[in-house]
């Protein structure tokens, strides 16, 4: 947690540093916005199953926003005048682990570990996995002033999001039935609410919440080549759900 405080901080300060060039009014013309934002998310993640088992199970991944943890994206946003902003947003993740075959040893398992005192022990496989993440969303809001307080545009608008994961391990052992994937996809609509403030020339923060959301979402497991989807669905509502800050410029 502490690491990503530090994030957002020398975020923060390399944001203020070129707000030379953005503007200070937020009302005039058409201007572009870039912001970090860090919050909840309503991704699936997955994690590809053991492909050596009789039996398989699972069940429907839980979307619940108050189950997940910190995430942060990249938001740009288009103001067209005094009223009116498109947004777009997202994030990406990708991971490779490179495999390394069994080392066989002299050691017997079927022995006790008296008997089997002095042999050198077998190290298993390491898979091969290959996993990606990935998340947009796009909407548009109808932003509003406040003569008392010109630095201070609360919003409400509409957000649709779709994300994507997907994991795959295959094993170098004797064992191994093929490569196993899993993968998981959501897709989401939502009212939102929420406010960003004006605190120097073009830099603004913001925090914004869905008053209303609906996510649909799907996870699918093939442990072995050859065989069908192992699937499992989840419907998701949520209200005043998904709690997001920002800090960002104004072009």
């Amino acid at each position: 947690m502490m690491n990503k405080i530090k994030f957002i901080a020398v975020v923060a300060v390399a944001l203020m540093g070129i707000t030379a060039n953005a503007q200070s009014d937020p009302d005039n013309g058409t201007h572009l916005t870039v912001a970090v934002t860090a919050g909840s998310n309503s991704a699936l993640g997955v994690s590809a199953m053991p492909g050596a088992q009789a039996v398989y199970s699972t069940e429907a991944t839980s979307l619940n926003w108050m189950n997940k943890g910190l995430s942060f994206g990249l938001e740009a946003g288009l103001n067209l005048g005094l009223n009116w902003r498109i947004v777009l947003g997202g994030g990406f993740n990708m991971t490779a682990v490179p495999g390394s075959p069994a080392v066989i040893g002299t050691a017997d398992p079927s022995l006790s570990l008296d008997d089997n005192w002095g042999e050198v022990p077998t190290y298993s496989s390491v898979p091969t996995q290959q996993s990606m993440s990935y998340l947009a969303y796009t909407g548009a809001d109808y932003r509003f002033k406040i003569e008392a307080l010109p630095a201070l545009r609360p919003y409400a608008g509409i957000r649709v999001m779709g994300s994507y994961s997907s994991d795959s391990k295959l094993s170098d052992d004797e064992y191994a039935m093929g490569k196993s994937i899993a993968e998981s996809y959501a897709l989401k609509g939502a009212l939102v609410g929420g406010a960003d403030f004006y605190v120097a020339n073009g830099l603004f923060v913001g925090i914004a919440f869905d008053l209303f959301n609906y996510t649909y979402g799907m996870t699918a497991y093939k442990p072995q080549e050859g065989l069908g989807s192992l699937k499992a669905a989840v419907h998701n509502f949520g209200g005043f759900a998904c709690p997001t800050v920002k800090v960002g410029v104004q072009f």
